[in-house]
């Protein structure tokens, strides 16, 4: 609510804005003889206007007209994609002679089966997940196996690497046994132990043929060294309950409360709403470690309430399910006087609103295989509305107008014997206003104010009960500025205007500010000018 525009403009006949003058509106039987009836000048003032330049805010406008201000803040957005890394994988193993006697065939046509298993890690570096599989945009797995005196062929399989369902397999000469293989597209599943270790199988399935051998009993058949690296995740599917998701603090700023220099302003509907699009497939509980607002004296006061979400009562937002993978879920948390005490907290017309908040993943149901995406997002918005509808009292506002008598049509002071100010006003904003202007010369010494405290431009209030104050046309309001407030005006270079405020109705009234409301003034001088009995 930027009442400062209702002073600025009630003003302005100090600064002769020429619009059209209703003359019909000037009050002709207060013409001074010898006079001079001066039309200063009429404006139509909308509040819509002033909020729209304001740099302060967001305004809304209902299609009834009612007005909201937002104040936005984004408060996170991020890949998830960013918060998993797979470990590359570099072991080295032996397949040894365990049969219990040598392995040599020398015979033509000789030949033995023998199997093998190796166990190869698979870690990511957020060791807190349980991986149910990995589906890879990229990778790669090598296998370099040494070994001498030995012919046949070995057949690599991994029950746990597979593309559409089919698990990877390959067969090479033993005289040539290395590969590898380019992983985009596969799948990687792997089996997990007792103390929760991911591991990969890989079966080898060896068959030797003469001549082959000697190996002993006990000895190494061969060497295996095996690398998966490069490996570029698509999709992650597990539980990541326990993977914390660092959210910096935020603050959200209601300007318009620095617009005031005093008094108190209550708004009756205020709502914090925390947006969150997720196209992450994991629960995650969304807390407020810190949620509270600092007035102007430095004082911080929390935020309390059944909607404010606890870290032992996370707020749990809406995520993916397995069969919406690929979609953006969109949530809210939204606090405002039915589940907090926020109303009452930006009573205090806060400079600041400051939220620290925690996220972290939580256990899905049944330990469900939730997903995280190579792309998966989590956006997160902040905004505090304030419908225009409240109360407010004493608000003091203040600003600034530059002055230059010379700029005006008025005589020189020792010209006017008497000067009076004549302002109709018709006003159908739901506040009441107390004006004062301070009369400042160019080093900004008070010289004199304008008003005697007793002007004052009444509030409007609902009339036919359409919840909508209705137009108030008051009494014309008369100055009759003395002599030592004319001289003092014609070294006046600046005018400090200054007004209490109280809406209509005030305290057991709450009104609604709307696009329509308006200000109609029509201001005009009379001068009565000293009579020259001189000789010429």
């Amino acid at each position: 609510m930027r009442f400062k525009f209702l002073l600025i403009l009630f003003f302005l006949l100090i600064s002769c804005v020429k619009e059209e003058f209703h003359k019909d509106k000037f009050d002709a039987s207060l013409n001074l003889t010898p006079g001079l009836a001066i039309p200063v000048g009429y404006s139509h003032l909308e509040i819509e206007k002033y909020l729209r330049d304001s740099s302060i805010t967001e305004l809304h406008i209902s299609e009834d007209g009612f007005m909201t201000l937002f104040y936005s803040s984004d408060v996170f957005s991020d890949s998830m994609g960013n918060f998993l890394s797979f470990s590359p994988v570099s072991i080295s193993t032996f397949s040894l002679n365990n049969s219990g006697a040598t392995i040599d065939l020398q015979i033509s046509g000789s030949s033995a089966d023998l199997f093998d298993t190796i166990l190869i890690p698979v870690t990511l570096d957020q060791s807190v997940v349980r991986i149910d599989s990995i589906l890879l945009l990229g990778g790669s797995l090598n296998m370099d196996l040494n070994q001498t005196g030995l012919n046949g062929t070995i057949t690599f399989g991994f029950p746990g690497v597979q593309r559409q369902g089919t698990p990877y397999m390959i067969t090479r000469n033993i005289a040539d046994p290395d590969f590898t293989q380019d992983l985009a597209g596969y799948s990687i599943i792997p089996e997990q132990n007792a103390t929760g270790n991911h591991f990969l199988r890989c079966v080898l399935s060896i068959h030797l043929q003469s001549p082959s051998g000697p190996v002993n009993n006990g000895s190494v058949i061969f060497s295996v060294q095996t690398d998966i690296s490069s490996i570029s995740i698509e999709t992650l599917y597990g539980d990541f309950s326990g993977l914390i998701i660092d959210i910096p603090p935020f603050h959200l700023s209601p300007q318009i409360f620095n617009e005031f220099i005093d008094g108190h302003c209550y708004f009756a509907d205020p709502e914090i709403k925390v947006i969150i699009n997720n196209s992450c497939g994991i629960p995650v509980g969304i807390s407020f470690s810190q949620f509270e607002v600092t007035d102007n004296d430095g004082n911080q006061i929390s935020v309390t309430g059944d909607g404010v979400p606890t870290i032992t009562d996370p707020k749990i937002i809406r995520y993916p399910l397995l069969n919406e993978e690929g979609l953006t879920i969109s949530d809210s948390l939204v606090l405002n006087r039915s589940n907090s005490n926020i109303t009452d907290v930006l009573a205090v017309n806060p400079t600041n609103v400051d939220i620290t908040t925690k996220a972290g993943i939580v256990s899905s149901a049944n330990a469900v295989s939730t997903f995280i995406r190579y792309d998966s997002e989590v956006d997160i918005t902040a905004s505090l509305k304030l419908p225009l509808y409240g109360k407010a009292e004493f608000l003091v506002l203040l600003d600034t107008i530059i002055f230059d008598y010379l700029s005006t049509t008025l005589p020189v002071p020792e010209e006017i014997e008497r000067l009076i100010v004549q302002v109709n006003i018709t006003n159908s904003f739901p506040v009441t206003l107390l004006p004062q202007v301070y009369l400042l010369d160019e080093n900004r010494v008070l010289l004199d104010s304008l008003f005697n405290g007793t002007e004052k431009i009444e509030g409007a209030s609902d009339t036919n009960g359409d919840g909508e104050a209705d137009p108030h046309l008051q009494d014309p309001i008369y100055i009759d500025l003395p002599r030592k407030k004319i001289d003092a005006l014609s070294v006046t270079h600046y005018l400090i205007t200054k007004g209490e405020l109280t809406t209509t109705g005030y305290p057991s009234t709450d009104v609604k500010f709307y696009s329509t409301s308006y200000l109609d003034y029509i201001i005009g001088l009379i001068a009565q000018l000293q009579i020259n009995t001189g000789g010429r």
